[in-house]
């Protein structure tokens, strides 16, 4: 059985957004699910994200949830700032 994976690495302006929105979405993405195990790591202005799943749909989901958090983080923090 084959494993399929994807890196994604997001650019911020400012090394202070890609934390706070990395310190928010952490406790939901960096989670080991039976299909999937995603990682996250910041440095300076970018969050690097990868996911290794077993099988497609569950390498879409694992990026969609992603990416959820991370537009819902980002919108909160313009909102707010």
């Amino acid at each position: 059985m084959h494993n399929y994976a994807l890196n994604l690495e997001l650019e911020f302006d400012k090394e202070a957004q890609a934390r706070i929105i990395f310190n928010a979405i952490t406790p939901d993405i960096q989670k080991k699910h039976k299909r999937s195990i995603s990682k996250l790591k910041v440095k300076k202005n970018k969050i690097y994200f990868k996911i290794v799943a077993k099988d497609p749909i569950a390498l879409r989901a694992s990026f969609s949830s992603f990416m959820k958090h991370v537009m819902l983080a980002e919108s909160i923090l313009i909102r707010f700032s």
